[in-house]
């Protein structure tokens, strides 16, 4: 996989919100394999600012702190505007985040100051006590503009944002949820509490395209296909701990209604086939990458797990 653009800590970027508008943003920790810790600021730009425009940011101006993947940045559509004058880590706090896991309660989590994605501490509390934190789980950068329009009022519909040429190289690893559109995907289907048709429906999408399979749905596609295995052999490998998370969460509700939808299992059997084969966006991106042997045992080790779940 070609190498990622350099992101330095203290970069300042512009995040396109759903209104049309842009939000500004500083990366604080980072950058990691898995994403980077990013403030997020209460001012909003009707065309994407210079530096100067921007002015001062201190961290009670932020309005949103997060742990996320830099594929906006590193596909051109989050542009970077400079380094901020004078940043110091020491400035900008890495505070305790949260964690519902539903079933668990609440938790408090800390992590490691060299790596956003390195939980180190864990603790039980209660719910008032989570009051002013933000999640502790991993944004894709799509999921993340979702939020950020929210949080800031600018939450008109606005188009779709075009994927990347080659997708394969905006993924940070070869596992399912190891690129933004499967952590997107997966965030929404666990933050909605979404039915397990919806898992349905993202394998149908690749089981009934016609032509050229386009990446996204075949990366979406993946990750249903993992949420079925997960269902039926339990919780793959190497899986980073915010899709975990997610999954389990999501799992504990919707399992059994998951299983119960008659053919599932080779429903997500014929996904992973047709993302395998010919006409694929995102097996052809892989190929062209030096992990195409890896990413295939992968997914072909996915499909031996749905292989023995039936």
């Amino acid at each position: 996989m070609s190498a990622r653009k350099r992101i330095r800590t203290g970069t300042v970027f512009a995040v396109p919100l759903n209104s049309g508008r842009y939000a500004i943003g500083l990366i604080v920790r980072g950058p990691k394999a898995h994403g980077v810790l990013g403030y997020f600021f209460e001012d909003v730009f009707e065309s994407v600012p210079t530096l100067d425009q921007v002015g001062d940011l201190a961290p009670a101006r932020a309005v949103w702190i997060a742990i996320f993947g830099d594929g906006g940045i590193f596909k051109g559509e989050w542009p970077t505007l400079g380094l901020l004058r004078g940043f110091r880590t020491a400035d900008w706090p890495f505070p305790w985040l949260y964690l519902d896991n539903d079933v668990g309660g609440y938790f408090k989590q800390r992590f490691s100051e060299d790596d956003p994605c390195d939980e180190i501490e864990r603790v039980r509390v209660s719910k008032e006590e989570v009051a002013g934190l933000f999640p502790g789980w991993l944004y894709g950068y799509v999921s993340l503009q979702k939020k950020l329009s929210q949080v800031l009022g600018q939450d008109a519909p606005k188009e779709p944002i075009a994927a990347a040429e080659n997708t394969a190289k905006s993924a940070w690893g070869i596992l399912p949820f190891d690129n933004d559109d499967a952590m997107d995907w997966l965030g929404d289907l666990a933050e909605a509490d979404a039915a397990a048709t919806e898992v349905a429906t993202a394998l149908r999408a690749v089981v009934d395209a016609t032509g050229y399979l386009d990446a996204p749905d075949a990366e979406c596609g993946l990750a249903a296909a993992e949420v079925v295995a997960a269902a039926r052999a339990g919780m793959p490998e190497g899986i980073a701990s915010s899709a975990g998370e997610y999954l389990k969460k999501w799992l504990r509700r919707h399992k059994k209604e998951l299983l119960g939808i008659p053919g599932i299992d080779g429903l997500a059997i014929q996904a992973v086939d047709r993302i395998l084969g010919d006409e694929s966006e995102l097996r052809d991106s892989w190929d062209e990458t030096d992990h195409a042997e890896a990413w295939r045992t992968r997914v072909t080790s996915l499909r031996d797990r749905l292989g023995a779940g039936r």
